[in-house]
C-alpha cells in the first residue's frame, strides 16, 4: 500500500471528472509522466496497482439496472437552439426541397405530380400568408455525390425550410446525415427502412408505415397458405440485393420464425441489375415450393413473377409493398396466379377529391406512394401555417400534430418519428383483400 512513508505528499489527479488516482510523486518530465500513465493504465486494464484509490462513477440507480437505451420507446426530441431566432418574413415564396427524382424518361414521376397537387390545393387557400408555396428539386442519378451537393446547397443557401422525399432507404439516409447538421425537418414518403429512424436523429419523420409493421400481416397470409391443412409446406424465397427489400425480408423472415415456427427451405438472392434470372428461378422451383415469396423492388419484382410464371409456377406468390406499385402491375402483365402483398393505401371517401384530380392529370389511379407523397406534403405545409418560418419551430409542429388525419390514414409518430400506424391487411393484385385458407392462430 502507497503511503506518506514510502513517497511523501501524493498529488491527486483526475480522470475525465469521475476517477481520483493516486501518483507518486517523481521527478521526471511531465511527458514522461503522461506516458508511463498511460501505460499503466493498458497494462492493469482498469483493475490498478497497490495503493490505487478510486472514487466509483456516478451512475442513476434506475440506469445501474438498464445499462442500454432503448430507441423505439424513448428516442430523444431536438433540445437545442434556434427557436428564439428571427426568421425573415420577406419572402416572395415558401420553398420546400424535394428530394427525389422529378422526371422518369419524359414524364413527370408520380410522387412529384401528387406533391404538386397538395401545393396548388394549399395555395388556392392561400399559400403561407399570401405567399405560395413552392417545390424546388434536389436529385441527381447519383445521389451520393451530386445528389447530396444539391439538397446542401438547396439547405444552405436557400431559406428552404423542410424537406419532401428520400423515396429509398439510401437516399434517406443521406438525408438524415445533412439534417442532422443543418437542423430542419424530412419527411420521408415512401421508404420503410427502419435502420433511418432507429438512427436516432430528431429532425426525420417516416409516414409509411415501418416493416416491422407492414410484415406481421404478410406473415399470417403465407403461414394460412403453408399450413392451412395442418401438414405445413414448402415457402422458397427468392429476392434480390435491393437496399428496402432486403431490410423487408429481414423484418418478414424474422416475423415467419418467431410467430409461426416457419423458415425457408431455400432462400436464393440475385443480383439487382442481373439481366440473367433463369438459373435462380431454376434452383427455386426445382424445391417444388408451395409458397413462393418474392422480395425486390418494382421493376424486378415484376421480372421474377414473370420468371416463375414462364418456368410452370402457378402457386400464389407473396411480396413487398413494392408490388403494389404502379410500375409493377404495368410491368407485370396478366397474373396467372395470386399475387399478395402489404396493403398500405385504399382509396375511399377522404381520398376521393385527390384520387379524382390525380386521375385528371395521369389517366389512372394513384398508387400507395403517390398517395403518401401527398399526405406528407400536406402535413409540412400545415407544420409551417403552424409553426412559422422558423426550422426548429416547424420540427416541433410536425410533432406536434400528431395525431393527424391524411387520405392514408391516421399519422402519429413513435418516439424515433416513425408512423405507428398499423397494416390490418394484405391486398391482391387487383387490390382487394386476399381471403386466407384459414385463420392460423401466432405460436406464441
Amino acid at each position: 500500500e502507497l503511503t506518506r512513508s514510502h513517497f511523501g505528499e501524493l498529488p491527486v489527479t483526475r480522470f475525465g471528472g469521475r476517477r481520483e488516482f493516486l501518483v507518486p510523486k517523481v521527478a521526471i518530465g511531465r511527458t514522461w509522466r503522461g506516458v508511463l500513465g498511460l501505460c499503466g493504465l493498458i497494462l492493469l486494464g482498469g483493475r490498478g496497482w497497490p495503493g490505487a484509490v478510486f472514487a466509483e462513477p456516478r451512475v442513476p440507480a434506475a440506469r445501474a439496472q438498464q445499462p442500454y437505451l432503448h430507441l423505439r420507446p424513448e428516442g430523444t426530441c431536438y433540445h437545442g437552439p434556434g427557436r428564439g431566432e428571427a426568421v425573415p418574413e420577406d419572402l416572395t415564396s415558401v420553398p420546400i426541397a424535394f428530394f427525389g427524382p422529378r422526371w422518369e424518361g419524359d414524364e413527370e414521376t408520380d410522387v412529384w405530380v401528387a406533391a404538386q397537387l397538395a401545393l396548388d390545393e394549399a395555395n388556392a387557400a392561400g399559400g403561407y400568408r399570401e405567399k405560395p408555396f413552392e417545390m424546388v428539386v434536389a436529385w441527381s442519378d447519383d445521389p451520393w455525390g451530386s445528389g447530396t451537393t444539391q439538397l446542401a446547397r438547396l439547405i444552405y443557401e436557400q431559406p428552404v425550410k423542410a424537406i419532401l422525399g428520400a423515396f429509398d432507404g439510401h437516399s434517406a439516409h443521406l438525408a438524415a446525415l445533412l439534417v442532422a447538421k443543418a437542423r430542419l425537418p424530412v419527411v420521408l414518403a415512401i421508404t420503410s427502412d427502419q435502420s433511418v429512424p432507429l438512427a436516432n436523429v430528431p429532425w426525420v419523420y417516416s409516414l409509411l408505415p415501418g416493416d416491422h409493421l407492414q410484415a406481421p400481416p404478410l406473415a399470417d397470409a403465407v403461414a394460412a397458405e403453408l399450413i392451412s391443412d395442418g401438414s405445413g409446406g414448402r415457402l422458397v424465397v427468392l429476392s434480390s440485393e435491393q437496399h428496402d427489400a432486403r431490410y423487408f425480408g429481414r423484418e418478414l423472415l424474422s416475423d415467419l420464425a418467431r410467430r409461426h415456427r416457419i423458415t425457408p427451405r431455400f432462400h436464393l438472392e440475385s443480383r439487382a441489375d442481373a439481366g440473367e434470372v433463369a438459373p435462380q428461378v431454376q434452383r427455386a422451383l426445382a424445391a417444388r415450393p408451395d409458397a413462393l415469396v418474392v422480395l425486390a423492388g418494382p421493376e424486378d419484382s415484376a421480372r421474377l413473377v414473370r420468371a416463375v410464371w414462364s418456368a410452370g409456377y402457378g402457386g400464389p406468390v407473396f411480396g413487398g409493398a413494392a408490388m403494389g406499385r404502379r410500375v409493377f402491375h404495368e410491368r407485370l402483365g396478366d397474373p396467372v396466379s395470386e399475387v399478395i402483398y402489404p396493403c398500405l393505401f385504399r382509396p375511399g371517401e377522404s381520398s376521393q377529391a385527390f384520387v379524382t384530380s390525380f386521375q385528371a392529370v395521369r389517366g389512372y389511379p394513384p398508387d400507395y406512394a403517390a398517395a403518401h407523397a401527398y399526405d406528407a406534403t400536406r402535413l409540412i405545409i400545415q407544420a409551417i401555417r403552424a409553426a412559422g418560418l422558423n426550422r426548429p419551430r416547424i420540427n416541433d409542429a410536425i410533432r406536434e400534430l400528431a395525431p393527424w388525419e391524411g387520405i392514408t390514414g391516421t399519422v402519429d409518430w413513435d418516439p424515433v418519428g416513425s408512423n405507428e400506424r398499423t397494416v390490418r391487411d394484405v391486398g391482391s393484385l387487383q387490390g382487394m383483400p386476399s381471403t386466407p385458407k384459414s385463420q392460423i392462430a401466432p405460436v406464441n
